[in-house]
């Protein structure tokens, strides 16, 4: 067969078994939709993000961009008023 890779049409390449699978995950869904309103969702979120963990974020991933590509966030026209502040 020379395109054992290529699938039959209508046929299914993946397959999905145990916890992948549409009826686990329709269970799933199913036991969340009973247990968890979205009132509760409302609830567990923060009200105020601290605006010194999110300076420290920012400070943190404008250091890995800089290590990792070897470019200054920071340089940029556009980001480097706000930049300033972060660090």
């Amino acid at each position: 067969m020379l395109l054992a890779h290529v699938p039959d049409q209508g046929e299914h390449l993946v397959r999905n078994y145990g916890r992948y699978s549409n009826r686990a995950r329709r269970t799933r869904m199913a036991e969340m939709a009973d247990t968890e309103t979205p009132a509760a969702v409302i609830e567990r979120m923060p009200e105020k993000v601290d605006p010194e963990a999110s300076r420290a974020a920012r400070a943190a991933w404008a250091r890995l961009i800089k290590k990792v590509y070897e470019a200054d966030p920071c340089s940029v026209p556009t980001v480097a008023g706000r930049c300033a502040s972060w660090l």
